[in-house]
């Protein structure tokens, strides 16, 4: 019996050539072994030999090479010339990982000789190789739980267990190995795990917590836009027994692909709610941004909103027009003037063209798009003040420095804008200037007029002065302090001449008898 093993074993490992000189070798190979995890188990496999060297002994488990195992050897010598070599293989607290088939390999002079396989079966509690997980989910939703326990011995049960409490019997269909627990939607956080039966008895799985965290908000609206701001409104998402306390709002220039925290966030607040509402403030004008909102209850935070894109609504010109010049041709002025430089915040309109001439009324007009227009002032003016400003459907812009063009007839290039060094005459002053060159004006009339009269006086005195005393005519005469012939001469001869007067018309006798 022994010589019909030796030559089995050598017709099974004929490839490796071990089947020289059978009659001098007896093999004792390991032998089949049933225990329960988290025993002690002994392979033992021992050789008799009348001839040769053992160079090696070697453990296999699946027919693959065991590198790391705890081993012994021991070579014990017989009669004559016949020794016997013994190996143990020690697994300690053997586990389901152990289980399987083993043999040994003995290296005796070059050649490789195989003991039979000895199985490994370990029978006991049943062991998970699948537990359920932690899990988030949102209220209202399914979800599904894994559990999976393998024997021996077979078969083996499970029971579901939430919050401590079974959910199904050990004669239901979901009991059998594997199994997978359907829940349709919960709404406060719960605790599962899985009680797996066999013959030895009962294993529980770990606990896992399913928890409950609100839904995404949903019905995210603009309800009012301004050309700095975005008042939206949303709901709430579903949160189960747990109410949403505070949400989150974000918001980021449109730039691109749309992602979550792809962009950049110029806004991230924090709101109490309710109501569900808020006011985006500090945002340009005429921008497009892009908004997303996140809720947090007890349990922890909803997932983010997909990205909505808003708009602000326009604003004014940021910046004036720069390069302000004008041509003066006649009654015909040209400007020109270049775009603004800053931004525009909406869509430009156009420009207006505010001119004031020879000290008027500022006059204002709208130009449209051009940026060089013809200004005819259907009289010739002497100078003329300029500003001008672009606009949108939200109003002005800022307005340009102003330019004085003077009209003249020497220069009639064309000037460029610059900064007044004073304010324009306005025409308020015109009526002082005026009143004060008409009174300046009479008053040296006044004065040549006097001159000429005194200058009369001086040359005839006031020898005759048409005055009435009484009723009668009176001739008066101022005495001067010197004389010359030439002047007595004179004032004789007017004597004479009244005197013939008087008597011409009668009038001497009562002048003498009043004497």
């Amino acid at each position: 019996m022994r010589w019909l093993s030796l030559l089995i074993l050598c017709i099974a490992s004929l490839h490796q050539g071990c089947c020289t000189h059978l009659e001098d070798y007896f093999i004792n190979g390991p032998t089949n072994v049933t225990s329960s995890q988290g025993k002690d188990i002994v392979l033992r496999c021992s050789i008799k030999m009348s001839d040769g060297e053992l160079e090696e002994i070697n453990w296999l488990k699946d027919d693959k090479p065991l590198y790391v195992a705890e081993t012994s050897e021991a070579v014990i010598p017989l009669e004559g010339t016949e020794w016997q070599a013994t190996c143990e293989l020690s697994l300690p607290s053997v586990q389901l990982s152990d289980a399987g088939n083993y043999r040994c390999v003995f290296l005796v002079s070059g050649e490789k000789l195989l003991s039979e396989e000895a199985h490994l079966a370990l029978e006991g509690l049943p062991h998970f190789s699948m537990e359920p997980e932690d899990m988030s989910v949102t209220p209202e939703s399914s979800f599904n739980l894994s559990c999976l326990a393998e024997g021996p011995p077979e078969p083996v049960m499970v029971i579901w267990l939430q919050d401590g409490a079974p959910l199904n019997s050990l004669t239901d269909p979901i009991a059998k190995s594997p199994s997978l627990l359907e829940v349709f939607g919960l709404n406060k956080t719960s605790t599962f795990s899985c009680e797996a039966h066999n013959a030895k008895g009962v294993t529980t799985s770990r606990t896992a917590v399913v928890r409950v965290l609100p839904g995404r908000p949903r019905n995210i609206q603009l309800i009012s836009q301004r050309n700095d701001s975005l008042q939206i409104s949303w709901e709430a998402g579903p949160s189960g027994i747990y109410p949403t306390s505070v949400c989150t709002v974000q918001a980021a220039v449109k730039d691109g692909e749309l992602g979550p925290f792809s962009q950049h966030v110029i806004c991230n607040r924090t709101v109490s709610v309710p109501p569900c509402s808020h006011v985006i403030r500090g945002l340009a004008p005429f921008t497009s941004y892009i908004v997303s909102l996140t809720c947090r209850s007890s349990e922890g935070d909803s997932q983010w909103t997909d990205w909505v894109t808003m708009e602000t609504l326009e604003g004014v010109p940021s910046a004036a027009s720069d390069n302000i010049t004008a041509s003066v041709n006649g009654t015909v002025l040209t400007i020109w003037w270049s775009e603004p430089a800053g931004n525009i915040n909406g869509i430009l309109l156009g420009y207006k063209l505010a001119y004031e001439r020879d000290g008027l009324l500022e006059e204002i007009v709208d130009v449209g798009l051009n940026n060089e227009v013809p200004l005819e002032m259907n009289v010739t003016f002497h100078n003329i003040t300029l500003r001008v400003a672009p606009y949108t459907s939200a109003g002005e812009g800022p307005w340009s420095e102003s330019l004085t063009v003077i009209n003249t007839e020497f220069d009639d290039g064309r000037h460029k804008s610059e900064k007044s060094i004073g304010p324009a005459l306005s025409w308020h002053w015109w009526y002082v200037i005026m009143a004060v060159s008409l009174a300046l004006s009479l008053a040296i009339l006044t004065a040549v007029f006097l001159a000429r009269l005194r200058r009369k006086e001086t040359r005839y005195g006031q020898a005759f002065m048409p005055d009435m005393e009484q009723g009668e005519p009176v001739v008066r005469y101022r005495v001067r302090k010197t004389y010359t012939r030439r002047t007595t001469e004179a004032t004789w001869h007017c004597v004479v001449n009244r005197l013939t007067d008087l008597e011409a018309h009668g009038d001497w006798g009562n002048q003498t008898q009043d004497s």
